[in-house]
């Protein structure tokens, strides 16, 4: 019997990093997501929002039209829980983005 807890524990410290993962999974998103993240800061601090992009799910862009969705963390870091967020923009110009809505997920 002890044994066998000992194999089990023994296979379960092998097996434990490639269950939860190394550091993270990656974004799923290729394209720059740099002007987008721009647009987000300036939206929140506008509205007060003490929120920051932790990552970008998924970000389609139509001409000058955009959606993102964002998983969203509280600004000082503290907090390890995230939120979905649906952003829309709209170009104002070459590499400016403006939000025009956003919404909970």
């Amino acid at each position: 019997m002890r044994w066998l807890l000992i194999t089990a524990l023994c296979a379960l410290s092998i097996a434990a990093p490639a269950l939860v993962g190394c550091g993270g999974k990656e974004s799923a998103v290729t394209a720059d997501t740099a002007p987008f993240e721009r647009a987000i800061a300036q939206y929140l601090t506008a509205k007060s929002l003490g929120m920051q992009v932790a990552e970008f799910e998924a970000l389609q862009v139509k001409g000058d039209t955009a959606e993102a969705v964002c998983r969203m963390r509280e600004e000082s870091g503290m907090h390890r829980l995230t939120v979905r967020w649906r952003f829309r923009f709209t170009r104002k110009a070459a590499d400016r983005w403006e939000v025009t809505s956003r919404e909970a997920l």
